[in-house]
């Protein structure tokens, strides 16, 4: 059965301006503006108008009258995280929001004052939150206030907007509850993209499943867009691609010259050529015909449809990589469905040139991805993977910069997409957001110091970041493996 889901902040506020007593039920994901460090208050909230001077005061009097950490002494009630997750929303919304709050940021302020409503209410059921009771309700009340004051504006929009619009708009935004927990839309998505939407927006803001997931129209559309998408990006400049001689005839250079080149190009973190592809230079393969041909190929008992150069000199090392990425996986208790590989021989553009006919040098032109999952089942890895790491802020770097790790990612995407093929498409356009209640700072924040910078990008990515560190045995936080799980990250066993 499906559902149009509607049910956001100005709804929300509705409910409570009804009921005060009442709590809200439902979590919407928190905007991208909102994310501060622990106690830091955003530039110019100190001279915020009627809300800095109520909340403020009227939260933080119970201990000292500014948001914690901003005076450099304890507070003297407990400062838990989840005490530091309503004072850093308190600090943010003050910092974002003055004066008159107009057109889309009533929106926006409408959905960051329900999460710290929501905050407030978990809060108040933690046995800190009892001890801060008294305070907690003040600021709800505080903020119950506020938004009777946003609900005309948030009201005049939608009608400005346009019912069915601003239904598509709304709809868009939403996500499942357990995923919004840790993630929204981005902030800067406007109802006028869906007066007449593409086809991209047009499926993500259709009618959803009962349980708020993309239906399977909506997500054959999506995945049709990026594949199409996919396929611009990786072959659009196909004829580019390669490696050649810049005023250097590449036959004439000798093996000496040759390992010189290689001597000159290597890594100090590998200890191996940032140019892999210089070994077609040493086989005289560099500039031959192409020869590409597909077969299936076992990668420790998964079958794999291979595409690849038989005058490719690496093509076999890199499917090495491929076979040890799947046992590592596989290693540790992930299911790897059988999927296609395309290995080019060349995935970038590559010119050798030389200024005194002895001393060569290599410049690289046009590139494409280092390593790609095209769903529903596709691969594509770069000729330059083999010991030359790209990413030095994802995991894969610290954990095996031979380029294994790097593949083991892209298997992460591939088993999400398997897996949790709706979780996987409804998580399109999405941001990590929200705080931790573990540490009380910004999720984002969170992920990027116990995972990876690179996995704090979007949900997607830390699913893919996580997958890669269980599979080389590495343990997450509690909250970090929530998120994972929420957002359908597959499971080991």
């Amino acid at each position: 059965m499906l559902s149009l889901q509607r049910t956001v902040g100005n709804q929300a506020a509705q409910r409570l301006l009804a009921d005060q007593a009442s709590r809200p039920a439902v979590r919407a994901g928190a905007p991208a503006a909102i994310r501060r460090a622990p106690g830091q208050l955003a530039p110019g909230a100190a001279r915020g108008p009627l809300l800095q001077r109520d909340w403020l005061s009227e939260w933080a009097a119970k201990s000292r009258k500014l948001p914690f950490k901003l005076i450099g002494k304890p507070a003297p009630k407990p400062v838990t995280p989840g005490v530091i997750v309503v004072d850093n929303r308190v600090a943010g919304f003050n910092g974002t929001y003055s004066g008159a709050i107009k057109g889309m940021n009533a929106y926006h302020a409408t959905q960051a004052l329900n999460n710290l409503l929501n905050d407030i209410e978990w809060l108040t059921g933690q046995p800190e939150g009892q001890v801060w009771g008294s305070a907690l309700t003040d600021l709800r009340k505080d903020v119950v206030k506020k938004l009777q004051t946003i609900t005309p504006e948030l009201e005049r929009l939608k009608t400005s907007t346009g019912e069915e619009t601003w239904g598509r708009f709304e709809q868009f935004r939403e996500l499942p509850d357990e995923m919004a927990e840790f993630a929204s839309r981005p902030r800067d998505t406007q109802p006028s993209q869906f007066a007449n939407p593409s086809a991209t927006f047009g499926a993500m803001s259709n009618p959803r499943e009962e349980s708020g997931l993309l239906t399977e129209e909506s997500m054959t559309t999506l995945e049709e867009q990026d594949k199409e998408k996919s396929e611009t990006m990786l072959y659009g400049h196909k004829e580019e691609l390669g490696l050649r001689g810049k005023g250097v005839d590449l036959s004439k250079i000798t093996p000496e010259q040759i390992d010189a080149l290689l001597e000159q190009t290597k890594r100090a973190d590998t200890g191996h050529t940032e140019f892999p592809e210089l070994a077609n230079l040493a086989e005289g393969t560099a500039e031959a015909e192409p020869d590409e041909v597909e077969e299936v190929k076992d990668a420790g008992g998964v079958a794999v449809t291979l595409k690849y150069d038989r005058t490719d000199a690496m093509w076999e090392q890199r499917f090495g990589l491929v076979q040890a990425a799947v046992a590592q996986a596989a290693g540790a208790g992930f299911t790897i469905a059988p999927f296609s590989l395309h290995l080019p021989k060349y995935g970038r553009a590559i010119s050798i040139s030389s200024t005194d006919g002895h001393t060569h040098t290599v410049t690289i032109g046009e590139d494409t991805a280092q390593a790609q999952f095209v769903a529903p089942n596709f691969m594509y890895i770069n000729s330059r993977v083999f010991h030359n790491p790209k990413v030095d802020t994802g995991l894969s770097f610290k954990l095996d910069p031979s380029g294994i790790a790097t593949i083991v990612h892209e298997l992460g995407h591939m088993t999400h997409f398997t897996q949790s093929r709706a979780k996987y498409n409804t998580l399109s356009f999405s941001q990590l957001s929200g705080y931790s209640k573990q540490t009380g700072e910004s999720f984002k924040q969170r992920v990027e110091g116990a995972v990876s910078k690179y996995g704090s990008g979007n949900p997607r990515e830390l699913v893919a970041e996580v997958f890669l560190g269980l599979a080389y045995g590495k343990t997450f936080p509690d909250d970090v493996t929530a998120a994972y799980n929420a957002f359908g990250g597959p499971a080991q066993g």
